[in-house]
């Protein structure tokens, strides 16, 4: 099959398309045409769309709502609304699929006159995904049947496409190393932005108790890209922070290098000033990995360079916590997850086997009135133990923590084995993210989002090359 007749068959069919959708939903023809342009542009250079994506993934934030639109709002897009990194996701997913699809066409045909065949699909992890989302779906023997739609819709949207969209993408698009350390410096970038937005909060948003300030993300005209709370601005931080100081060990420019010592050590201090104790932890568990795995002296250089500094910010910033860590405000957090935690452990006693069903969390937390009454509105599982434990029993715990172990070992052993030297740091890096990802979930609420999974992908990604 021809490029030429690929093109000509791809115009007629937007044409086709844009008449059949003008009559029965005028204002939504410009939008799909346009999608479907951006589809077939990047099913040329998935790449592109690929860096594009690790742009969005931290700014989940940033939504677009159809509805919101006066000319879709008599439509089935009015009740649509979702990140826009999900949304380029899914554009990123159609446009991979032609991909493979033009150059399967093209392998077979090659294949006749005796030629190479086309590149192969990459599944990391799948058969215990599968039974991940096996776990979910016999979770809904519990539910009402009148939510077993709803649930369905729960795991299509949280389970499948979250896997095909930020592990599966960066895979099977990923072909080079070089293509590796271009999205780490696209995750440098809008580190940097999220870094800056961090600072800028301390003179803009007031004060949290009394006279006590911390980072916290915030709005501009309505705008919040990192959202509203603090832990969400420091999810994205601890898990860029790492690339920073591998840039800083890898650099040898001095000009750069000075410049990329400087950014370690002002994100360093922007992720501590938002008083997240999960960053806190997380930071410390990413601090024991490398010094556990890095063997490397220069990786040593770069700690003894950085760690005057460090002592310098984090000793002020350690009472400074302390003191926070008394107040109402910490104690109040406190408290409502320890009443999360000892409702979805009663939830999980009452079917400890398959759970009570995916998504139905938030419904157990709104049947506690006591919760309601002392917390307010019901909100989802403040860890994903609690969330798996209540919601699909045991085999959910089993098979999601099977999946995500093999997964983060599938790079410690790329790492092992790395005959590179620059690539094996680059590697380890990526290990200490994805490990990260992992753990801030224990404690928070992103486990089903690009969040969690966008670091293990592009980690995944980054071992697997390996194999490629």
């Amino acid at each position: 099959m021809s490029r030429d007749f690929t093109q000509l068959f791809f115009v007629l069919f937007l044409s086709m398309f844009g008449a059949a959708m003008s009559v029965y939903m005028p204002g939504a023809v410009f939008v799909a045409l346009v999608v479907l342009a951006i589809v077939w542009a990047l099913s040329y250079k998935p790449i592109y769309g690929l860096y594009v994506l690790l742009f969005l993934y931290p700014m989940l934030a940033w939504q677009i709502n159809f509805g919101s639109y006066e000319s879709l709002q008599n439509t089935f897009l009015a009740n649509i609304n979702a990140p826009v990194a999900d949304f380029w996701a899914l554009i990123l997913i159609a446009a991979t699929a032609l991909h493979f699809f033009r150059n399967r066409v093209r392998a077979l045909v090659h294949h006749k006159q005796g030629t190479v065949a086309g590149q192969k699909f990459l599944l990391p992890g799948f058969p215990l995904f599968i039974l991940f989302f096996l776990s979910a779906i016999t979770s809904l023997f519990n539910v009402a049947d009148s939510d077993v739609e709803t649930g369905v819709q729960y795991i299509a949207r949280n389970i499948i496409f979250i896997y095909a969209a930020y592990v599966l993408l960066p895979v099977n698009i990923v072909r080079r190393r070089a293509e590796i350390w271009r999205g780490a410096r696209v995750l440098l970038i809008v580190g940097a932005f999220a870094t800056l937005w961090g600072i800028a909060s301390l003179f803009i948003v007031e004060p949290f108790w009394g006279i006590w300030r911390r980072v916290t993300p915030f709005a501009i005209d309505g705008w919040a890209p990192f959202g509203l709370f603090h832990n969400d601005l420091a999810e994205v931080l601890v898990a860029i922070l790492p690339l920073v100081f591998y840039w800083l060990y890898r650099e040898t420019r001095d000009t750069w290098r000075k410049i990329a010592f400087l950014y370690a050590v002002v994100m360093t201090a922007v992720t501590l000033l938002t008083f997240s104790r999960t960053a806190w932890i997380v930071l410390f568990v990413q601090v024991v990995i490398f010094m556990a795995l890095s063997t490397r002296l220069a990786w040593r250089s770069v700690v003894r360079s950085v760690a005057p500094f460090a002592a310098i910010i984090v000793v002020p910033i350690a009472i400074y916590m302390l003191i926070f860590s008394g107040s109402s405000y910490v104690a109040s957090s406190t408290s409502a997850r320890v009443d999360l935690a000892r409702i979805a452990a009663i939830a999980f006693a009452e079917h400890p086997i398959i759970g009570n069903g995916v998504g139905t969390y938030i419904s157990l937390v709104a049947g506690a009135t006591a919760f309601r009454i002392e917390y307010g509105p019901p909100f989802d599982a403040h860890g994903v133990i609690q969330k798996l434990a209540a919601e699909q029993g045991t085999l959910g715990l089993a098979t999601f923590f099977l999946l995500v172990s093999v997964l983060v070992l599938i790079v410690y052993r790329a790492w092992r084995h790395e005959q590179d030297e620059h690539y094996k740091e680059l590697l380890l890096a990526m290990l200490v993210i994805a490990v990260g990802a992992v753990v801030f979930q224990v404690f928070n609420t992103q486990y089903y989002t690009a969040k969690m999974w966008m670091p293990i992908g592009l980690a995944l990604t980054a071992a697997l090359l390996r194999k490629k």
